[in-house]
């Protein structure tokens, strides 16, 4: 079996999915790889003992909802996937 890629992201976190979506989004051929069990990286929640901790709510703020306005809302609208989310 051949596995041929084009581009190889090591990590799940927003910077490697939003560098793997890029890539996607011009026609590459992308192998996103992460260690952990889920992805998200540092904006993932994770639990200890009885209580869920959430890490991610800093990541939010650049999200508006104006089109276009606002840096997470910019990147979500030019992956087009701002309507599957908001």
């Amino acid at each position: 079996m051949s596995l041929n890629y084009d581009i190889i992201v090591i990590g799940a976190g927003c910077g490697g999915l939003s560098a793997a979506l890029c890539a996607a989004k011009e026609g590459k051929k992308v192998l996103i790889i992460e260690r952990g069990n889920k992805a998200g990286g540092l904006t993932t929640s994770f639990t200890r003992g009885r209580f869920t901790f959430e890490t991610s709510l800093n990541h939010l703020c650049g999200l508006s909802d104006t089109p276009g306005v606002g840096e997470l809302r910019r990147l979500l609208d030019d992956f087009n996937i701002t309507d599957k989310i908001l």
